[in-house]
């Protein structure tokens, strides 16, 4: 009986120190695992919109599909990981470990082209995208029931698959606000409104094309893409209360995040890519 008690005494006292070294072990990786030595790291930020399989159009938001491979393999080749927004939060708020070369890319606007062209590109190379999706732009191509990649736009039913997928984060950039006519001017005050009026109008596009990503991916989205560039500080004011985290705006150069600094999130300068333009020449 003494023989038997101590075995069990001794399997139990080894079974205690294997449990009590295995939570130190893992918790010592997943330290490893979250901390960043950098204090702030350059972000830069490219900004795409059609990707077509042709090189009929000419202008200077549009480039080929064979381009933007050009572009991914590029980057795939010279050591840029692609980040997602959720990435670079979680980066400023807890210092949690990004790439040696952390990268966004970037689509304005939901350009079906985006879907049927550039993902699979993007899975090819393990890349991801930030697809800044227009609330009218794709009402209308769902309306038409037209899925072209000439023209077209993505339909809120296809935005669960996109999230679900690890290549999109799916983002907002206006419901009605991507216009530039008739008073119009992106996020901008008309000339016929108040302020109150403005804050109400902003309010009310930015809860409803926030509610509709919501419902269509099932994820909130925390990242606003400015329409032409156009900054407001009100349009801040509102994006923040609405727990928007991470704003862009079009103006050129890179980004630098910092540790504990949410402002550093906030305004961020993207390059856009023109046809002329690949990748190389911003990060050179």
């Amino acid at each position: 009986m003494n023989k038997l008690l101590k075995r069990l005494c001794a399997f139990l006292t080894l079974l205690i120190i294997i449990l009590c070294q295995l939570p130190l072990s893992v918790t010592a990786q997943e330290t490893e695992k979250i901390k960043d030595e950098r204090a702030s790291v350059p972000l830069p930020v490219i900004m795409y919109h059609d990707i077509i399989n042709n090189s009929n159009r000419n202008d200077l938001y549009t480039i080929t599909t064979w381009a933007f491979e050009e572009d991914i393999k590029w980057l795939h080749n010279n050591g840029y990981t692609t980040v997602s927004i959720d990435e670079i939060i979680d980066y400023v708020e807890n210092g949690t470990k990004l790439p040696d070369k952390p990268i966004v890319l970037t689509f304005d606007d939901g350009h079906y082209n985006n879907i049927t062209n550039a993902e699979p590109i993007l899975g090819k190379y393990g890349m991801k995208g930030v697809m800044f999706v227009t609330g009218e732009f794709c009402d209308k191509s769902v309306a038409e029931g037209a899925k072209n990649p000439a023209y077209s736009y993505v339909f809120w039913d296809e935005q669960r698959r996109m999230a679900d997928s690890g290549i999109w984060d799916i983002e907002s950039h206006t419901y009605y606000l991507h216009r530039n006519m008739n008073g119009f001017n992106g996020v901008a005050k008309r000339g016929d409104e108040n302020e109150d009026q403005y804050r109400a109008r902003l309010r009310n596009d930015f809860e409803s094309i926030t509610e509709k990503i919501y419902e269509s991916s099932g994820v909130r989205p925390q990242a606003f893409a400015y329409p032409f560039g156009v900054l407001s500080n009100i349009a801040e004011e509102i994006l923040t209360e609405l727990d928007y985290k991470v704003t862009f705006t079009s103006y050129g150069g890179t980004g630098e995040l910092r540790v504990g600094d949410l402002t550093s999130l906030r305004l961020t300068k993207r390059h856009l890519r023109t046809p002329n333009k690949p990748v190389s020449s911003f990060l050179r």
